[in-house]
């Protein structure tokens, strides 16, 4: 196979569309609340890998039975494991537009058409087949793109959004994990080795659950980001400074936690504290930025780390 074309297709059976069809759920042997694990590997995005063959998706934005973020999702992982993929949105295309005579399934056929007998290589003259969406700012690092994110959720009536990060002391090395929370909904990865790499698991776990953008929600996504591309230098040297002598000094009994909260006082947007568990201590500090709340932690713990208690 050297290609594939997929046209409104369903990648993910847990969030298909408003209603699943009584013979998905005969196959499945129960509804999603039965059956999860049946829906989940019967979904091809969980198949999807670096193997996939070059692929285009075509998918309409007002699908109701099947809902578009199927196949920004299915993008979004084929993109990750370095497939090419490529994803054409219908802009007020419904579910089977392209049987529709006149309608908008006129729009994608000759591309369709194309694609399949050169080889999935996508050429078209036709440029209202484009959807066009607003320019995404690149945040100069993607702690700054998560702050904005949580700003968007908070100006979108989540006054409670938040994200925060911790890391704490393993054998040898920090471990870190990463939540987001707005309203009744709440992502959380833990057991990471970096910052960088739990903040883009989380996204992966917000994008793969909840539809926050419209639009490419990969263009806000990890793919973005270098591994040296999550903080600026000066706050990564402070952070590293300050988690390198918690692990000197305590050890494993360690844990430091930063949570970003757009609140109206700007030098109280970032909460940090540092806790010991098993002695049941902490001390804590904010600030404006991650920098700011970084050093005003390591002032406050000074005399933890001093006494080494």
């Amino acid at each position: 196979m050297s290609a594939v074309i997929g046209i409104y297709a369903p990648s993910n059976l847990t969030m298909v569309g408003e209603k699943v069809d009584p013979r998905v759920e005969k196959l499945m042997g129960g509804d999603l609340d039965a059956a999860p694990e049946q829906y989940i590997d019967a979904s091809p995005i969980t198949h999807a890998g670096p193997e996939c063959p070059p692929t285009l998706l075509v998918h309409g934005q007002k699908d109701g039975l099947v809902y578009a973020i199927n196949s920004e999702m299915l993008r979004w992982t084929l993109r990750r494991h370095g497939v090419p993929v490529a994803l054409l949105r219908i802009p007020w295309g419904h579910h089977a537009f392209d049987s529709l005579p006149g309608g908008l399934g006129t729009q994608p056929r000759s591309i369709t058409s194309t694609a399949s007998s050169h080889g999935a290589c996508i050429m078209s003259n036709d440029f209202r087949t484009r959807g066009i969406e607003p320019l995404v700012f690149r945040h100069a690092n993607g702690w700054l793109v998560r702050q904005a994110v949580v700003g968007d959720l908070v100006s979108r009536g989540h006054p409670d959004a938040h994200i925060r990060v911790e890391a704490s002391g393993a054998d040898g090395a920090v471990i870190w994990a990463a939540e987001v929370e707005w309203g009744p909904n709440q992502e959380r990865v833990t057991e990471q080795p970096a910052l960088g790499a739990a903040l883009a698991m989380l996204w992966q776990e917000v994008s793969g659950h909840h539809w926050i953008y419209d639009g490419d929600m990969s263009k806000r996504g990890p793919a973005l980001y270098g591994p040296s591309e999550w903080l600026d230098r000066d706050t990564l040297e402070a952070l590293e400074r300050m988690l390198t002598v918690a692990a000197d000094v305590f050890g494993k009994d360690w844990a430091v936690l930063f949570t970003y909260h757009p609140v109206q006082q700007p030098d109280q947007r970032v909460n940090s504290r540092a806790d010991r568990p098993q002695r049941r201590c902490g001390r804590g500090g904010r600030g404006a930025t991650l920098l700011d709340a970084v050093r005003g932690l390591f002032r406050a713990t000074a005399p933890f780390f001093a006494s080494g208690t």
